[in-house]
C-alpha cells in the first residue's frame, strides 16, 4: 500500500513539473512568479488558468459587441474586468497595458473611436494567442465525468428533447434506434464544445487570407453539421461553398461577413442544445455510461470545476481506487439511485441545493459512507452544523494534495474489504 501510494506521489508531482515547464514556456506569463510556485500554489493556479480558458470567450464577444455600439463605459468595464482575469494568471505584461489603456480613457467624452479600436483588435489578438497556448497546457486526459441525467431517461422522453432542438432533422433522429441513442448524444456533446475552438481557429486563418485552410475548416464543420443532422445549417454551409470553390477570385469581405453569420447560427444552435438536451455536464467531449468496478474503492467527487475534477481524480486514483467524477448535485443524486460509493468528496459551494440539504438527501438514501467537504468556511459553527447533516470530514481550501490523500485513505483504510 505504502509502495503504491508513494509510486502515484511520484507520477502526480512529474505531471506538476511538466505542466510548470510548459507554463514557463508561454511567453505573455511571468515566469519569476510560475518558477517560485510550490506544488500546491500550482495546484491552484491551474484552477485560474482554467477559469480564465471558461470566461475569456465570453468577455472577447461582450467587449466587441460594446466596441461596435460605442458603448465606451461597457468598454472599459470589460476591459477591466479582463484585465482582473489575467492579473490573476500572472500575464503582467498584457494586464499593464490593458490597465494602461483604462486609464487613458477614463475621460469617455473624448475617446477617440479608431485609437480605440487598435488597441481592443491589438489586445485580443495577443489574448486569443495566449488563450491557445494555455490550452495547449491543460489539454491533457480529461476524467470520466458521469452522462447523469442523459443516462438514465428513458429513450422515448430523450427522444423528446433531442426534438425540440430546432435546427435538427426531426426524421433523422426519429429513425435513429434505442441503442444508437447515446452515441447521438455523444456527437451533440463533441458539437458544443469543439465550435468555440474551430470558430477561434477559423477567424485568426481568415485574418491571414489562407483561403484554402478556410474552407478545410469549414469543411470539417460542415461534417460534423451532417453528423448531427442539422441539415438546414449544413445546406447554408455548402451552398456557400460552392461559391468560394475558386480560391483565386475569393472575395474577402463576402465570405468574412458569411463566417460571421454562418458562427452566430452555430453559436445559436449550441445553446439550444445545450438548454434542451441533457448531456454531459460542464462540456465535457464524449458521452459516458455510469462504471463502478466491485475490484476498487469507489470514490464520488462532486464538484462543477473540471479542472479541479482532473486535479483530484489525478491524486486520488490508483491501483485500489476509482475516482467517478459529477458536476452538478442534482446529476449525482441520479447516479445514486444506481451506485453505492465507498466514499464521497463533495464541494460544499455549488450552485443548487444547499451543501447541508445535499448531506441529509445522501443520508436518506441509505449512504452510510463518509462524507468530506471542501469547503473554505473553518468555523467551529459550520463544521458542527455540517457534521449534524451526515458530513464526516473536512478538506480546507486551499487544498493540500497531501491533506486530500491522507484523509481519503484513512477513511477508505477504516471501511476494510466491505
Amino acid at each position: 500500500m505504502d509502495k503504491k501510494k508513494a509510486v502515484s506521489g511520484k507520477e502526480e508531482m512529474l505531471v506538476r513539473i511538466s505542466d510548470k515547464k510548459k507554463l514557463l514556456d508561454i511567453s505573455d506569463l511571468n515566469v519569476e512568479k510560475i518558477s517560485e510556485m510550490t506544488e500546491d500554489q500550482l495546484y491552484n493556479y491551474t484552477e485560474s488558468l482554467s477559469t480564465f480558458l471558461e470566461i475569456f470567450p465570453a468577455q472577447k464577444e461582450r467587449l466587441k459587441v460594446a466596441m461596435q455600439a460605442k458603448e465606451y463605459a461597457s468598454v472599459l468595464q470589460w476591459l477591466t474586468s479582463i484585465g482582473n482575469a489575467l492579473s490573476r494568471i500572472h500575464a503582467d505584461g498584457l494586464a499593464k497595458n490593458c490597465q494602461k489603456q483604462v486609464g487613458l480613457n477614463q475621460n469617455i467624452e473624448g475617446i477617440r473611436h479608431e485609437k480605440l479600436v487598435t488597441f481592443v483588435n491589438f489586445f485580443m489578438a495577443s489574448l486569443s494567442i495566449l488563450y491557445d497556448d494555455i490550452q495547449n497546457v491543460l489539454e491533457r486526459q480529461e476524467p470520466e465525468i458521469e452522462g447523469g441525467e442523459a443516462a438514465l431517461l428513458e429513450p422515448e422522453e430523450l427522444r423528446k428533447k433531442i426534438l425540440s432542438v430546432t435546427e435538427l432533422s426531426a426524421e433523422k433522429i426519429k429513425q435513429i434506434d434505442d441503442e444508437n441513442l447515446p452515441d447521438f448524444i455523444g456527437l451533440l456533446n463533441v458539437f458544443t464544445s469543439d465550435i468555440p475552438k474551430q470558430e477561434r481557429r477559423l477567424k485568426n486563418v481568415l485574418k491571414s487570407k489562407d483561403y484554402a485552410s478556410v474552407l478545410h475548416k469549414l469543411e470539417s464543420i460542415g461534417n460534423s453539421l451532417a453528423q448531427i443532422h442539422a441539415d438546414d445549417l449544413l445546406e447554408e454551409y455548402q451552398d456557400q461553398i460552392k461559391t468560394s470553390c475558386n480560391i483565386d477570385n475569393v472575395r474577402h469581405e463576402k465570405l468574412e461577413a458569411f463566417v460571421d453569420y454562418f458562427f452566430a447560427s452555430l453559436t445559436m444552435l449550441v445553446s439550444e442544445i445545450q438548454q434542451n438536451v441533457p448531456i454531459n455536464i460542464m462540456g465535457i467531449s464524449e458521452f459516458l455510461p455510469f462504471k463502478t468496478d466491485p475490484s476498487k474503492k469507489n470514490i464520488l467527487v462532486i464538484d462543477d470545476t473540471v479542472i479541479f475534477l482532473q486535479n483530484l481524480k489525478r491524486i486520488l486514483e490508483n491501483n485500489e481506487n476509482k475516482v467517478t467524477c459529477i458536476a452538478s448535485k442534482e446529476s449525482a443524486l441520479i447516479y445514486l439511485k444506481i451506485a453505492r460509493p465507498n466514499l464521497f468528496i463533495l464541494n460544499d459551494d455549488m450552485p443548487g441545493m444547499d451543501g447541508c440539504e445535499f448531506a441529509k438527501k445522501i443520508r436518506e438514501m441509505k449512504h452510510t459512507v463518509p462524507i468530506i467537504y471542501l469547503t473554505s468556511n473553518a468555523t467551529k459553527e459550520y463544521m458542527v452544523k455540517s457534521m449534524a447533516a451526515g458530513v464526516t470530514d473536512f478538506i480546507i481550501k486551499p487544498i493540500s494534495a497531501t491533506d486530500a490523500q491522507e484523509k481519503v485513505d484513512r477513511h477508505l483504510l477504516n471501511q476494510g474489504d466491505c
